[in-house]
This record gives structure tokens, C-alpha cells and sequence, in this order.
């Protein structure tokens, strides 16, 4: 900062001096005005692009540390994404989950324990969830498009503004839970196995366009395709 101030000075006493030289000079003096204005403007110029590329070298450095800033965050978010998924992989029992902010879209959760788990507008499209324990978990609003719920017991789980659109629920159990607030249940599939709580079949399951499938597990005798049973509470 000093160097440039100084400079800044001596520039404007140069171009001072030289002015006074050379409008009030006479011969040798105005000749010496003359050189001093010359020089100054030289100078000034000289010293215009200097400044300019010292600039020029400052933006491109603050540029450089904020890409170099960005990547580390980039790089801190995917490390904790990854702790966090490895976590999950190596833990059964996940008991009062939370995945605070944490997208599980696709990620295997089948066969885990996530009982009274907090999954409010959790993004689970395409989870595998199959043969996983629900039981009493919220999931206000849940984002479940096209998850494997074979086989999951959702018992009395809360389901109000969940979409389940195109899910898999073939063997599912939704005893006492309010599967009739759910937002959408459009294209899911389900099969004799899977159950619902009392009164569904009857004024809901029509209108909430399930996709009833056979069950093959014996080529020779297959179980016909069924939108399901009432479960047995209790």
C-alpha cells in the first residue's frame, strides 16, 4: 500500500514541477518542464498497468482460494455422506432413526430394525426397505416412490401425506396405521400377503389404484393375484 501511495506523490510534484517549469520557464527550464511532463505521464502509464496487473493477479488469486474453498466443502459434505451411509450399513438396529437431512433415496435398508424411526419428509424413492421393522415410525410426508416395502411391517405407522406412489408392497403390514392419509398409493403393487387395517379393502383400496400381483413362489400352483387382507390386530 505504502509503495503505491509514495509513488502516487512523486508523480503529482513531478507533474507539479514540470508545470510550473514549463509554463513559467524560459529555454533550458521549460525544456526541463517539458522532460518532467513527459516522464510523469510516461510513469503514470507504466504505473497504470503495473497497478492493473497487480489486480489483475489478486482476483485470479481470490478466485483460485474460492474454487479451492468450494472443493473442500464439496469434499467435506461427500466424506460425511459417506460416513454417514457406512453407518447406517454397518448398524441393524436403528431404533428412533433420524436422518436429519440426509437423503436415503435408494439406499438398502432392508431387514433393519428403524422402529419409531423420525422419517418425516424423508426422501426414500426407490429405498430398499424390504422386510424392514416400521413399526410406529413417522413418516409425515415421506417421499417412498417406487421403494421395496416386501415384507415390512409399518405397523401403526404414520403415514398421513406419505407417497407410496409405484411402491412395493407385496407382503407389507399396515396394521392400525392411517394408510388412508397417505397422498398417493397409485400403482403400487401388492399381493395376498400383504395386509391393511380394518375397513381399507372395503372404501379405500379401489379408489387408491393398487396393482394386485399373483404369487409365484410355485410355478405349478400359483396364488391368483389379491389386493390383499384385513391384518389381524392384536
Amino acid at each position: 500500500m505504502w509503495p503505491i501511495v509514495l509513488t502516487a506523490v512523486v508523480a503529482v510534484l513531478a507533474l507539479l514541477l514540470g508545470s510550473v517549469c514549463f509554463l513559467f520557464g524560459n529555454g533550458d527550464t521549460k525544456n526541463l518542464g517539458i522532460g518532467l511532463l513527459t516522464g510523469t505521464v510516461a510513469t503514470a502509464g507504466l504505473f497504470a498497468v503495473q497497478v492493473s496487473i497487480e489486480r489483475s493477479k489478486d482476483n485470479a488469486e481470490a478466485v483460485a482460494k474460492a474454487q479451492e474453498r468450494k472443493q473442500e466443502i464439496r469434499q467435506g459434505k461427500q466424506t460425511a455422506e459417506q460416513t454417514f451411509q457406512l453407518s447406517i450399513a454397518l448398524t441393524s438396529d436403528l431404533t428412533g432413526f433420524d436422518p436429519r437431512g440426509h437423503s436415503l433415496a435408494g439406499t438398502n435398508l432392508s431387514g433393519k430394525t428403524l422402529n419409531s424411526a423420525h422419517l418425516d419428509g424423508a426422501h426414500l424413492e426407490h429405498a430398499q426397505l424390504r422386510g424392514t421393522h416400521l413399526r410406529q415410525s413417522q413418516l409425515t410426508a415421506a417421499h417412498l416412490e417406487g421403494a421395496n416395502l416386501r415384507d415390512a411391517d409399518l405397523t401403526q405407522a404414520i403415514l398421513a401425506g406419505a407417497n407410496l406412489r409405484g411402491a412395493h408392497l407385496e407382503g407389507a403390514k399396515f396394521a392400525l396405521a392411517a394408510i388412508e392419509q397417505a397422498k398417493s398409493l397409485r400403482g403400487a403393487t401388492v399381493d395376498q400377503n400383504t395386509c391393511w387395517p380394518r375397513g381399507f379393502l372395503q372404501t379405500i383400496a379401489l379408489k387408491a389404484h393398487l396393482v394386485p400381483r399373483a404369487i409365484r413362489t410355485d410355478p405349478a400352483n400359483p396364488v391368483p393375484a389379491s389386493m390383499g387382507h384385513t391384518c389381524k390386530e392384536g
